[in-house]
């Protein structure tokens, strides 16, 4: 059975894949979806779809927190 943040993960990165958004997880991928911590995803020049994928998705998960931080 799936958790709750291996659901989001997946959700994340199928919406990567239907937008065709070119990406890599940067570490720890041996264990997908089962992630300890966070997850570090690298993605190229598609920022402001990125945004809408993560604010879709923390609207569907019901996130407490969601920060962009552009410094």
């Amino acid at each position: 059975m799936l958790t709750k943040k291996s659901k989001t993960i997946i959700f994340i990165l199928d919406e990567f894949n239907q937008k065709k958004i070119p990406h890599c997880i940067a570490r720890n991928y041996q264990k997908f979806p089962d992630f300890k911590s966070d997850l570090d995803i690298f993605y190229l020049n598609h920022l402001k779809q990125v945004k809408k994928i993560l604010i879709r998705t923390a609207k569907k998960f019901n996130w407490d927190y969601l920060i962009y931080d552009d410094k």
